[in-house]
């Protein structure tokens, strides 16, 4: 790779690697004890995209101890909105998967919400302050009554069939053409 082909692609990298930071969605926990009582135990949040309102909301959470899956006996979220103080707990079941437990969650309003985890094991109990996650408010319900007309997801299914329409019509018309050029004798 030739230095000008790196100069183009550097600011490409930069805005990508930017990107994955700001929408990886993990939040790491700070301990919200003597700091000693905590040494070594990290607990992240995964939302898994984007949540919204209204809706079951499957969110995880890995637990590790020295970057090793922690042996958690229990684990449990508090999502609190920042603008009404309501609070959703939720307790997380381990997926079996390195240190990852994940809980379904339904928050009522859109907004921030801060998040808190705490961690029950052999000998240890924490609690842990993750950063606040944004949640889209709920969709909106159908403003008209009654049933709602079904909608079959066809995209595109419009232009290919004029396409395969054309082009068949267009194969036929060179097929008869040939069949009616008279034969030399």
């Amino acid at each position: 790779m030739t230095r000008r082909t790196q100069a183009r692609l550097l600011p490409s990298l930069a805005i990508a690697s930017a990107l994955v930071l700001v929408t990886a969605g993990t939040a790491l926990g700070k301990c919200e004890h003597d700091p000693s009582e905590c040494q070594g135990m990290i607990v992240t949040l995964d939302p898994g995209g984007t949540l919204s309102a209204g809706g079951t909301e499957i969110v995880g959470v890995f637990v590790l101890e020295d970057e090793q899956p922690y042996d958690a006996t229990r684990v449990n979220l508090t999502f609190t909105s920042v603008a009404d103080g309501t609070a959703i707990r939720v307790a997380a079941e381990p997926t079996g998967s390195y240190g990852r437990w994940q809980a379904a969650v339904e928050l009522p309003a859109g907004g921030t919400w801060t998040v808190s985890a705490v961690v029950q094991g052999a000998g240890f109990a924490g609690d842990f302050a993750l950063d606040p996650v944004s949640v889209r408010p709920p969709a909106a319900a159908p403003t008209t009554g009654g049933t709602s007309p079904i909608v079959l997801a066809t995209p595109a299914l419009g232009p290919v069939l004029l396409a395969a329409l054309i082009a068949g019509m267009s194969g036929l018309l060179l097929m008869t053409r040939k069949r009616q050029v008279p034969a030399a004798s």
